[in-house]
């Protein structure tokens, strides 16, 4: 396994990290973070005339033909840049129909997702705010005909307020008692409509998220994304590409905070020294650059494992643990050594420290993938 990157892979790490310096500086993205779209219009379509929508999905749509790995790669270019964009969440909802939906829904979508033309959101997480199959309660009723009918809410969907579609996960049949996950269909839905009632949830990354409630949405039977009652299996696809384009994130945010650190202790003066000279100032950045290395190097090893069709769950949980407690401890320890200029407004450092904590959680937290890691392990286990 070479883990280096190919010539193409570094013209498009370093064409997205001079995007992003000269079109989403600091000042742009605190300027679209106060704003209610919490996008830029402009910077989106920029991105879409880059091809970077374009990056996963096959030349046939319109798509570069490239893969997911190389998209890991520009997500963490977006994550050093903590740009405020509605990729991720289109990008997934992308991915899912290109796997898993018709050819119809292919040709549909996927050319108008590539050029910038669609936004999509994923509506999966109910008020019992778990990632199980049995917090999905989103009723998908059958009608007269072809339609089906969504009542339910959902909370924490990223870039719904903007989306011109929804991926909705809904319990279509009761679960059953030998397998849990049947019952649960994906539909494709429109995002602006009467029957579609978005709110805004305020959260501590600026994320624009919001939650929906669905009052009596009317479907129809080619909405529906896979087989009926059978869409836990997209689900599940669904949550490990979505963590790992949340470690990408914050891989790339924990690499911008550790620069900023090192450039502020090289910089600021006390006692008449640079503190960056001061020993447990030293041994604080060492620990930084451990954390940071190990974790970024265990990600790109399981992104390109898991791109190349070796999936293992467990691995994806185990870099989505260690990237978000990685993340988390770099930016504490930046914020500390920066002292309270570290936790202003003012000072770039909060864009990170508040992006970091937002992405820990999408997608579970570090606690829910080392509970997932331990399930599937005991599953393994005869039991004697």
């Amino acid at each position: 396994m070479d883990l280096d990157f190919d010539e193409m892979q570094l013209m498009l790490r370093t064409q997205a990290r001079d995007f992003i310096a000269e079109k989403c500086p600091a000042t742009l993205v605190k300027e679209v973070a106060l704003d209610h779209s919490g996008y830029s219009e402009e910077l989106w379509h920029s991105m879409a005339e880059l091809g970077w929508m374009g990056i996963p999905f096959p030349e046939e749509y319109g798509g570069a033909g490239m893969s997911f790995f190389e998209m890991l790669i520009l997500l963490e270019e977006m994550g050093r840049g903590a740009v405020p964009s509605p990729y991720l969440s289109t990008m997934l909802c992308g991915l899912a129909i290109g796997e898993f939906g018709t050819e119809e829904q292919k040709r549909k979508f996927l050319p108008r997702i590539i050029n910038g033309e669609l936004i999509f959101s994923l509506a999966l997480t109910e008020p019992g705010a778990s990632l199980e199959q049995s917090d999905i309660t989103l009723k998908a009723t059958r009608g007269s005909g072809p339609k089906y009918g969504l009542v339910g809410t959902k909370l924490f969907c990223p870039d719904a307020h903007i989306a011109d579609n929804l991926l909705v996960a809904a319990r279509t049949s009761p679960a059953l008692e030998e397998n849990p996950s049947y019952g649960i269909t994906l539909f494709i839905t429109p995002a602006q409509d009467p029957a579609v009632l978005c709110y805004p949830q305020s959260s501590i990354g600026f994320d624009n998220q919001s939650q929906i409630e669905f009052v009596n949405l009317v479907v129809d039977e080619q909405d529906k994304l896979g087989e009926l009652d059978q869409g836990w299996s997209i689900v599940d696809k669904l949550l490990d590409w979505g963590a790992l384009g949340k470690c990408a994130e914050m891989v790339g945010a924990a690499n911008k905070a550790f620069e900023m650190t090192v450039d502020y202790a090289n910089d600021r003066m006390q006692y008449g020294r640079h503190i960056g000279s001061f020993q447990m100032q030293q041994h604080r950045i060492a620990d930084m650059w451990i954390e940071m290395e190990s974790s970024r190097n265990y990600f790109y090893e399981v992104g390109w494992r898991f791109t190349n069709g070796d999936y293992d769950p467990t691995l994806v949980s185990k870099v989505k643990a260690m990237a978000s407690d990685m993340a988390e401890s770099v930016t504490e320890k930046a914020t500390l050594l920066h002292g309270a200029i570290g936790i202003s407004w003012d000072h770039d450092l909060g864009l990170y420290f508040r992006r970091v904590r937002a992405a820990s959680l999408m997608f579970g937290d570090s606690a829910y993938h080392k509970e997932r890691i331990a399930r599937i392990l005991e599953a393994g286990i005869p039991q004697y």
